[in-house]
């Protein structure tokens, strides 16, 4: 579940503008910047405004820390599928690419906006697997990706996120 939004965002109200602005022109972001800048609670900022009379719809993903891939799989499938009231029980034969597939023809179905946190957790090639798969397929839903590592280059994706570097605030530009 995603965050209460804060109530003011300390010297972020550029990044707040400019991430909204990106977002009306391009249905994916990706944010990146340290750890406890504040990048998560920016989002969800965005997110509210963005989709008050819709929040419930927002499907939020906070990738646990240490996830292999085929945990991270299992878990943004089951959460999936709980969030959309989709009672199917995950067969644990299924690939990688299957159970990627699968996730990007749910989304297709369902064309809700999706935040995916912590995209750091994962390794590299697996976050950019993961990444280039749905800028692959979506194009009716938003999606906005948090980590705290730059965005890998991406080979073969059809929509290019918006890349945008949190940087850090001093105290006299956040009052």
């Amino acid at each position: 579940m995603l965050a209460a939004p804060p109530k003011k965002l300390f010297g972020r109200e550029n990044d707040l503008k400019i991430i909204q602005n990106a977002f009306s022109f391009n249905n994916a972001l990706y944010i990146h910047g340290q750890g406890g800048i504040g990048k998560t609670a920016l989002v969800s900022k965005l997110l509210y405004i963005l989709y008050q009379k819709r929040i419930s719809e927002i499907f939020y993903i906070n990738i646990p820390h240490h996830s292999d891939f085929s945990s991270f799989l299992d878990l943004i499938l089951s959460k999936f599928l709980a969030h959309n009231s989709i009672n199917i029980s995950l067969s644990q034969t299924m690939s990688h690419d299957e159970k990627l597939d699968y996730f990007v023809e749910l989304l297709q179905q369902k064309a809700i906006p999706i935040c995916i946190d912590n995209l750091h957790h994962l390794a590299i090639e697996n976050a950019k697997t993961f990444i280039e798969k749905i800028l692959s397929h979506l194009f009716d839903s938003n999606v906005i990706f948090i980590s705290r590592s730059p965005l890998p280059i991406l080979e073969s994706t059809i929509i290019t996120p918006f890349i945008y570097e949190l940087v850090g605030i001093s105290f006299e530009s956040a009052c």
